[in-house]
């Protein structure tokens, strides 16, 4: 009898053991959901960095090559001492360095902006849009790369500016352990900002928009 009542409690434990099996596998497959969602957050994340970090160098590039045509315009390719004090009467750190035939690059943006277009907000916010509408394509071009080369998928958006940066919008494709057949459209999105620009002050929140 004693050994009847064991082997029966034994047997009731066995049962209870098996029967949890299924709960613990799908408490695993949920954990590892979850963890492989994370990850692709995160690798989106870092493709959006990417992304807005090499947007912001290719516009600050763009924006310095757009300056020197309008200086070089404006001077009529004379940059004798005396062209450039009819151009720039005021004293400033553009005229400075056209003086001193010192490359445009040593000055920061927002400075040759203010002193080319003498402060005027409304000069400097249509050059700007100028500038980005003419690059709007070598600027996705740049951008899709670069999320790819760091792990995102090869559709995204630019927003120009978000709170004084570039902003991307990157993403990468789901892909769970199982039931793949059911997310094989499902991707995992992550935005990524580049580093603050004071001329980005002078545009709208979200003025440009460019899906790549």
């Amino acid at each position: 009898m004693r050994c009847f009542l064991i082997r029966k409690r034994r047997g009731s434990v066995t049962t209870a053991w098996v029967g949890s099996i299924p709960v613990f596998v799908l408490f695993a497959l949920f954990v590892g959901a979850i963890a492989i969602a994370w990850a692709s957050h995160s690798s989106a994340q870092v493709a959006a960095d990417a992304g807005a970090l090499v947007a912001t160098k290719k516009m600050d590039e763009w924006i310095g090559l757009e300056l020197e045509d309008e200086i070089r315009n404006l001077l009529g390719n004379d940059f004798s001492e005396e062209a450039i004090e009819e151009a720039f009467p005021e004293d400033s750190k553009l005229k400075e360095a056209l003086l001193e035939g010192k490359p445009l690059d040593d000055l920061p943006i927002d400075e040759v902006l203010q002193d080319l277009f003498d402060g005027n907000e409304q000069l400097i916010r249509e050059f700007l849009k100028t500038v980005f509408n003419k690059h709007r394509q070598e600027l996705a071009v740049a951008v899709r790369d670069y999320v790819k080369q760091n792990g995102g998928d090869d559709q995204g958006k630019i927003i120009i500016p978000v709170h004084d940066r570039v902003r991307v919008e990157a993403r990468t494709r789901y892909q769970p352990v199982i039931f793949q057949e059911y997310f094989s459209d499902t991707y995992v999105e992550g935005d990524g900002y580049g580093p603050k620009r004071l001329y980005l002050k002078l545009l709208p929140e979200k003025m440009v928009e460019i899906k790549y």
